[in-house]
C-alpha cells in the first residue's frame, strides 16, 4: 500500500508539474513587451555639451517600478527594476518587462538608480530616504549623478507602443557664467586664470515618499535640504568649461542676506572671489538660478537671472 500511495503521489506530482509547465509556456506565449522611455522635461546644455538634455546621457541607470491596480490592490511585477540609458531615450534591461496585452500597467521611474531604495517606495507608510550629493560636479559623470529626476504613467498596455515617461527634475541649479570685464579695463576671463569655481550649499537632501501606491503621481512627495553644509564643485581642471557650469543643488536651500553663495578661485597668487547675497534666497525645485560674473580690474558685478529648468524660461533678472 505504501507502494502504491508513493507511486501515486509521485504521478500527482508530475501531473501538476506538468499542467504548471504548460501553463507557463501559455503565459509566457500571450505575454508582450512593455515598452517604456524617458524624456527628461527640458533642454539645458552645459559649456556646450548636451548634459541630461532632453534626454538622459547613454550609460545612466534608472530605476523602474511597474504594477498594475493602485492603492491597496496594487501588485508589484518590478520593483526598482535598474535599467539603461542609450542617450535617446530609450531603457533596456536583460530580462525586458512583459505583461498580457489586455492588462493596464502603471510605471515610476527614478533618476538616479540606487539599490537601496528597492523596498523604499512599495510600502504604505511614508519613508525618508537620504540623497547625497557629489561634492564634485565638475566632471560629467557626478553632475549627472547628482540629478534627481522622477515620473510616471498610468494605465499604459504592452501593445507595441513605446510609452515615453515625462521626466522632471526635482532639485534646483545654480549655473556661474563667468564674463570679461569691460573693454576699456582690459581685463578678461583668460588673465583671471580661475582654477576652479564652487556653489556652498547642503550635501544631503531628504527625500519623503507617498505613503499610497498612487498609480497617477510620482512616488516622491517632496525633497528638502537635510545636513552637511560645504562647497559643491561647479568648475575645476575636469571641467569642459570653467566659464559657464553649472551645480545641482537641493531645493528649499535658504540663503539669508550676507550669506556666501559661491566661491572662485584664481590661480595661486590672486585673491579669491567669494560672493555674499545682498538679500534672502530661497531655492525652489526646478528652477535654474543663473549669476553672471563680470570680472573688472577694481570688482566684480554680479546679475542673477531665474529660468525654469523643467519647462520654460522665466522672465527678469535682478541686478545686484
Amino acid at each position: 500500500m505504501n507502494k502504491i500511495i508513493v507511486i501515486s503521489a509521485v504521478c500527482f506530482s508530475a501531473l501538476v508539474s506538468a499542467c504548471s509547465s504548460d501553463d507557463y509556456a501559455a503565459d509566457k506565449a500571450e505575454a508582450k513587451e512593455l515598452q517604456i522611455a524617458t524624456a527628461v522635461e527640458a533642454q539645458e546644455s552645459r559649456a556646450g555639451i548636451s548634459i541630461q538634455s532632453t534626454q538622459f546621457v547613454s550609460g545612466q541607470k534608472v530605476g523602474v517600478w511597474t504594477f498594475t491596480g493602485s492603492g491597496s490592490s496594487a501588485v508589484f511585477k518590478n520593483k526598482n527594476l535598474s535599467m539603461t540609458t542609450d542617450g535617446k531615450g530609450g531603457l533596456s534591461c536583460a530580462s525586458g518587462i512583459y505583461y498580457d496585452p489586455a492588462e493596464t500597467v502603471n510605471v515610476w521611474a527614478i533618476h538616479p538608480y540606487d539599490a537601496t531604495w528597492t523596498d523604499k517606495l512599495n510600502k504604505t507608510t511614508s519613508q525618508t530616504i537620504i540623497f547625497t550629493l557629489p561634492t564634485d560636479q565638475s566632471t560629467q559623470a557626478n553632475y549627472a549623478n547628482a540629478d534627481l529626476c522622477v515620473g510616471h504613467l498610468a494605465g499604459i498596455k504592452a501593445d507595441g507602443t513605446k510609452h515615453v515617461i515625462p521626466m522632471k527634475h526635482l532639485m534646483s541649479k545654480i549655473t556661474l557664467k563667468i564674463v570679461d570685464g569691460d573693454a576699456n579695463d582690459g581685463f578678461t576671463v583668460d588673465n583671471a586664470h580661475i582654477d576652479y569655481a564652487a556653489i556652498w550649499s547642503c550635501i544631503k537632501v531628504q527625500i519623503t515618499t507617498r505613503n499610497t501606491f498612487a498609480a497617477d503621481a510620482d512616488p516622491i512627495a517632496s525633497v528638502a535640504p537635510y545636513e552637511g553644509i560645504g562647497q559643491i564643485r561647479c568648475a575645476g581642471s575636469a571641467s569642459a568649461s570653467k566659464v559657464n557650469s553649472s551645480a545641482i543643488v537641493p531645493p528649499g536651500q535658504k540663503y539669508a542676506a550676507g550669506d556666501k553663495i559661491f566661491f572662485i578661485m584664481p590661480n595661486p597668487g590672486r585673491e579669491p572671489i567669494e560672493y555674499k547675497l545682498p538679500s534672502a534666497l530661497t531655492l525652489e525645485p526646478g528652477v535654474e538660478y543663473i549669476f553672471t560674473v563680470r570680472i573688472k580690474l577694481q570688482k566684480v558685478e554680479v546679475t542673477m537671472d531665474l529660468a525654469d529648468w523643467n519647462i520654460e524660461r522665466r522672465s527678469g533678472v535682478i541686478q545686484y
